[in-house]
């Protein structure tokens, strides 16, 4: 299976007044605006994306449905919760492993630094892996064998959000 995360695009600023609920911030303009570029680049990049799981956050669900939309998707999306900022990442891996039948290509959407632990466990099994998704970024890992508790997967590409503006 091919597993594509995919950080949320740019938020409204951290605000107590305005969002005193961090989870409904939402993207602003110009988030929406680098979350429609990266969808399309998506698409370009012909990633085969057959399901989209997303944290049930705002700005992540707004991230998501945008590569929906793109990715012709829109009745793909799953709100998952381990794919929240605390997130367990055997839980997260428990709920992929549910999915019935298992997609060859699978988008999560979520929240650093969740993401990036999440990819540092499964290709070290720990957090021996230092990587960081930007804003918009999105990278790919391929988990050999199924997927539970103890999958392992090896990170094929990171790519930042400048570079996949590009490709629009």
């Amino acid at each position: 299976m091919d597993i594509f995360l995919l950080r949320h695009g740019i938020a409204a600023e951290r605000s107590s007044t305005r969002y005193p609920d961090d989870a409904l911030r939402p993207l602003n303009a110009r988030g929406q605006e680098q979350m429609r570029k990266i969808a399309r680049a998506m698409r370009r990049l012909d990633l085969g994306i057959e399901l989209i799981l997303t944290s049930p956050l705002v700005r992540a669900r707004e991230t998501a449905e945008a590569a929906a939309k793109e990715l012709g998707l829109n009745d793909r999306i799953q709100a998952e919760e381990q794919l929240e900022p605390a997130g367990d990442f055997a839980g997260l891996l428990r709920a992929i492993a549910r999915i019935d039948p298992q997609p060859e290509n699978l988008l999560l959407v979520g929240h650093e630094p969740h993401l990036s632990g999440f990819l540092s466990y499964l290709a070290s099994g720990g957090s021996s892996l230092r990587a960081k998704l930007k804003k918009g970024g999105l990278a790919k890992v391929e988990a050999s064998g199924p997927i539970g508790s103890n999958a392992r997967a090896t990170l094929e590409w990171l790519l930042p959000p400048r570079l996949l503006a590009l490709l629009d």
